[in-house]
């Protein structure tokens, strides 16, 4: 390559924009030790719930995909239901969802 046809091409990847995944958390609620939320996509990209990951009050995070097997995807515009069990939670306050970035965290009602 020519310099100047390196340049080109080093600006035009430099142009590309990295998308970030956006979502919501939209209610978290638990009963008896098992926490329920709904979760949407708002952004434009997919998010795996292998890289989504769920914090109750600070603790540990807890990774999606091991308590959610209904499908591997959230994508946009959805809205899934989770249950969480066997986190040992008793009057939880707060949820916390972590992936590739965007975050999102609710009180718990």
């Amino acid at each position: 390559l020519s310099l100047s046809e390196s340049t080109k091409q080093a600006a035009e990847i430099s142009s590309e924009v990295v998308r970030e995944p956006d979502i919501r958390l939209l209610n978290a609620s638990e009963n008896a030790g098992t926490v329920h939320l709904n979760i949407s996509n708002i952004g434009s990209e997919p998010v795996s719930f292998d890289k989504l990951w769920l914090s109750i009050d600070g603790e540990t995070p807890i990774r999606a995909s091991n308590h959610y097997t209904l499908t591997t995807t959230l994508f946009s515009g959805e809205v899934q239901h989770l249950e969480i069990t066997g986190t040992g939670a008793s009057s939880p306050s707060r949820l916390s969802a972590f992936s590739m970035g965007a975050h999102s965290a609710i009180v718990f009602s």
